[in-house]
């Protein structure tokens, strides 16, 4: 039951994060941030982590990790979409960056 909880209060975390990039992403027109957006990693990866340990070693509680599992990789893959084609970097890396607009790639070849 324990597990169950903690399943359910990761993926309520990892779901609304991956919800609110998509809401920046799509509401804002600029594509930097103050805050590095690479910091939601942690928690994708976590999601991955656990998800994918649960799914391989208990077979009972099979849809909850799966969907951990799912939303993980979702939110890492979309991380590191917006990462590698400018869609929401932190200003001082878009500064370094050579200020480039979405889908444009970095000014400065050294970066």
């Amino acid at each position: 039951m324990l597990l169950k909880g903690v399943n359910l209060v990761l993926l309520v975390v990892v779901a609304s994060l991956l919800i609110m990039t998509v809401y920046r992403v799509l509401a804002d027109p600029g594509n930097h941030v103050a805050c590095d957006p690479r910091w939601l990693w942690i928690g994708y990866v976590a999601a991955i982590f656990v998800g994918g340990i649960q799914v391989a070693v208990d077979r009972k509680l099979f849809v909850l990790p799966a969907l951990l599992l799912l939303v993980g990789l979702l939110g890492l893959g979309l991380g590191l979409y917006i990462e590698h084609y400018n869609i929401l970097v932190q200003y001082d890396r878009w500064c370094a960056k050579g200020m480039p607009d979405r889908f444009e790639p970095p000014k400065r070849p050294d970066y």
